[in-house]
């Protein structure tokens, strides 16, 4: 979108897309995200989140990628999102709420997570 506004150069865009890039790849490396395909079931069991929680489709579809992939806490600086996971019964954290994390991180090990 910036790109098409030109609030982004094609030089500044190349920069940019690198650098997400190579964000990423070191990520994976670390195996500290994990990219999960999106499947047809998936988009369909976003719609109910969508329509009864009045939710963004891209949340609705996290929640359901998160539900998918088996994860153990749900990451996010989204409290409607939080929101939404807690009363789904997903274990969610505000990571912009640092005395909770740092509480986690105490109190689990890494492959409780």
């Amino acid at each position: 979108m910036r790109r098409r506004k030109k609030w982004l150069d094609e030089n500044e865009f190349r920069k940019t897309l690198k650098k997400f890039v190579s964000e990423i790849m070191g990520l994976l490396r670390l195996r500290a995200v994990e990219i999960v395909p999106i499947l047809t079931s998936m988009l369909v069991e976003s719609w109910p989140l969508i329509l009864e929680e009045r939710i963004y489709e891209a949340d609705a579809l996290q929640i359901q990628t998160y539900i998918y992939s088996g994860g153990n806490l749900l990451l996010s600086a989204d409290n409607e999102l939080i929101n939404v996971a807690l009363k789904k019964g997903i274990k969610a954290v505000n990571i912009e709420d640092e005395s909770e994390v740092k509480r986690l991180l105490k109190s689990n090990k890494p492959s409780d997570f």
